[in-house]
């Protein structure tokens, strides 16, 4: 709050966050499910 009250572009510091939590977030699922069906066809 402090961040986007201080630069007054809330949108832009938002739609940042939200894109650098996809690119965590997306490779970590896609690791994720591709070990589940490792595990699972053994």
């Amino acid at each position: 709050m402090e961040l986007s009250a201080s630069t007054f572009r809330p949108l832009e510091i938002f739609t940042f966050i939200a894109v650098v939590y996809f690119f965590i977030c997306w490779p970590l699922a896609m690791a994720i499910r591709f070990w589940e069906r490792r595990l699972k066809n053994r």
